[in-house]
């Protein structure tokens, strides 16, 4: 009985060392493989001791990483209190922001996105995603988006009936590629209310290098690769897209 006392604040010494260790991230390949992204990461770290504590970690908001060749923004998610991220003119593919519900404003055009969450951002207010690779963007989460710039993507629909709040908006150009398998006879066909989601949105449809039957786009040539323009309505301005057909095989 007289070592219990002296068990319990051991454990409790012990219980503080590995809270205090799992506050604290090391700056290595492992928690931020980018290099370019980890040198970054090495200026926040305030006393220079290799890692960031749960304060300099929450101290962080503002990020600017703009031009920096970055192509893996791993380890983004250890700062929770992050607000506003430029990472525009980089290198990326993919950017999931679930771990920010504080994030105002992304600024990530300029990059080669193919995947984009903004899920988890319902303080998100600005989202500045030109110029990319992007085939799909929900804002169904985001009620106070006010600035949207998306063009230069590869969207064939986009829907903004949810985001009222929209003051500023850019969504065309759009370019968008589907690979259509041969079908029968040599010939392809594409089946546009099928290929392009919410077709009750779609007008003005024009198809370029191949004949239009009845809904369906058909050719014979492997070497054509139709286009098909149209607009998309999204709730504000009409979304403008050219859609280009390539030749698959079965």
């Amino acid at each position: 009985m007289k070592n219990g006392p002296l068990a319990a604040f051991l454990a409790a010494l012990l219980l503080c060392a590995e809270a205090t260790a799992e506050s604290r991230v090391r700056i290595d390949e492992t928690n931020f493989p980018d290099a370019a992204f980890r040198a970054y990461v090495e200026t926040l770290d305030q006393d220079g001791d290799g890692f960031l504590t749960q304060n300099e970690r929450n101290a962080v908001t503002y990020i600017d990483v703009s031009g920096s060749a970055i192509e893996d923004l791993t380890g983004l998610a250890y700062f929770p209190a992050l607000e506003v991220l430029d990472c525009s003119h980089n290198a990326l593919t993919a950017l999931d922001m679930a771990k920010h519900p504080k994030l105002s404003a992304l600024y990530c055009y300029h990059n080669a996105l193919t995947s984009l969450n903004v899920s988890g951002n319902p303080a998100l207010t600005l989202l500045d995603c030109d110029d990319n690779s992007l085939t799909a963007l929900d804002t169904t989460h985001n009620p106070e988006l006010m600035v949207l710039e998306c063009h230069g993507n590869k969207l064939m629909s986009l829907d903004v009936t949810r985001n009222p709040g929209l003051t500023n908006y850019s969504f065309s150009p759009q370019t968008p590629e589907a690979l259509v398998p041969q079908c029968a006879e040599e010939r392809w066909q594409a089946e546009l209310s099928a290929l392009i989601d919410g077709w009750a949105n779609v007008s003005g449809v024009s198809v370029s290098g191949a004949a239009w039957e009845d809904g369906l786009v058909v050719w014979d040539d492997a070497r054509v690769q139709p286009t098909v323009a149209y607009q998309y309505e999204t709730g504000m301005e009409p979304m403008k897209v050219t859609l280009t057909l390539l030749s698959g095989c079965e």
